[in-house]
């Protein structure tokens, strides 16, 4: 079975980059052939014909360099216009119809249109709708920006359930995303989370109960909630004085309104940054913690709270539709329900207080769950079982 693997930031951090890597690695380690097609994501990629730049107009190929991670670069036409980016191209579909099954990788579902005119069997693999994920966002800005970055996150809302409907087969990282491609008239829609490596991300000996903290995602990001995080931390540490450190990891610098939140924090001496931390580190960076917090806006799933999960410490989050799926409430940590600013810091830092008091009977109910539903093993399969569905016939007919 030969698979291309559609996706855009393939070589980058994130959350679509992670899943599709782990996807493609998996894959491969199970006999499949796989190629990797990144697709342009930038308003100025290199590969594409831009608008504002005439002497690309004439680019003979969209097909671009392989890159560091050996795949093949793809740009689009009129490039600078998001929309564009998710439209088939000729090309590219004729490309795509050399292998036995394309798989779309992708954050939202409209980047599968690119698939539209394919004759092979398409599987989509979302976490969110464009307009879940960018309502956060687009709360911060006012005025013409505002209207610009609305406009186009309709264009691009509009194309996601035709790119649903048209699939073969839909994987869906959360019960309610699940829920809307089953709406959109999508029969072949499944629950099926990516998996985490459960030998590389596994608890201490000996659980660190007193030690901090934790929160893990992109510091640059505004979806993530990085305030929250500081914001319930800050009532905590006034309700208990003992309470352990707050630590800040991941890639990047605090977005500012991140940054002032720490600025204004009572208690900022007690809340250290680690920027662009290595992924190599972050499996003994879990295993030093006693606590795991998540306080975003949205999350598809929300990987970095299962490999927590996976080094057996309780995750306290905000209940987005990703920590809803991946956190058992009052089983394997809390969640708190979103709203104001106020209500997401008081909830969150009653879910911390909760986690602190039965961390080891969290932790270990943690473990439990993220071998059994989001380990490699329990996910992988369920990805090429469906693919030899939408084939109609056994793994390597083609």
């Amino acid at each position: 079975m030969r698979i291309a693997v559609v996706a855009q930031k393939f070589g980058h951090v994130g959350g679509v980059a992670t899943v599709a890597r782990w996807l493609v690695d998996g894959l491969r380690a199970r006999g499949l052939e796989v190629d990797v097609l990144e697709l342009a994501e930038s308003r100025s990629d290199v590969f594409s014909r831009r608008l504002t730049a005439p002497q690309t107009w004439r680019r003979r190929t969209l097909a671009g360099e392989t890159l560091e991670l050996g795949q093949q670069a793809w740009g689009a036409n009129a490039v600078e216009l998001e929309v564009m980016r998710y439209l088939p191209r000729k090309e590219l579909t004729d490309e795509l119809n050399g292998y036995d099954l394309v798989q779309v990788v992708c954050g939202g579902p409209a980047l599968a249109t690119v698939a539209r005119h394919v004759e092979r069997p398409v599987a989509v693999q979302a976490a969110t709708r464009v307009s879940w994920e960018r309502a956060s966002i687009l709360a911060r800005h006012s005025g013409l920006e505002r209207k610009l970055r609305g406009a186009m996150t309709d264009a691009v809302a509009r194309l996601e359930a035709p790119a649903l409907r048209r699939a073969d087969v839909a994987f869906l990282e959360n019960w309610e995303m699940l829920r809307y491609t089953q709406s959109v008239g999508q029969r072949n829609a499944h629950f099926a989370p990516p998996g985490t490596d459960v030998e590389r991300f596994f608890p201490a000996d000996q659980r660190a109960g007193d030690g901090p903290l934790l929160s893990v995602c992109r510091l640059g990001e505004p979806r993530k909630g990085l305030e929250n995080v500081i914001r319930a931390y800050g009532l905590l540490a006034t309700r208990h004085a003992t309470v352990p450190d707050l630590v800040l990891a991941g890639r990047g610098t605090l977005y500012p309104v991140a940054e002032q939140a720490l600025q204004n924090s009572p208690v900022r001496h007690r809340i250290t940054v680690l920027s662009d931390v290595p992924q190599d580190g972050l499996p003994e960076l879990y295993r030093s913690a006693g606590v795991f917090v998540q306080g975003s806006f949205e999350e598809g799933l929300g990987l970095s709270s299962i490999e927590a999960m996976a080094c057996g410490l309780p995750v306290a989050a905000t209940a987005t539709d990703g920590s809803r799926a991946a956190v058992a409430d009052g089983e394997t940590g809390y969640l708190c329900e979103l709203g104001d600013a106020d209500a997401i810091a008081d909830g969150l830092s009653l879910a911390i207080e909760g986690c602190l008091q039965r961390g080891d009977e969290l932790g270990e109910a943690a473990r439990v769950r993220a071998v059994e539903m989001f380990s490699t093993e329990a996910c992988l399969g369920n990805f090429i079982r469906h693919y030899e569905t939408a084939l109609g016939s056994p793994r390597g007919a083609g």
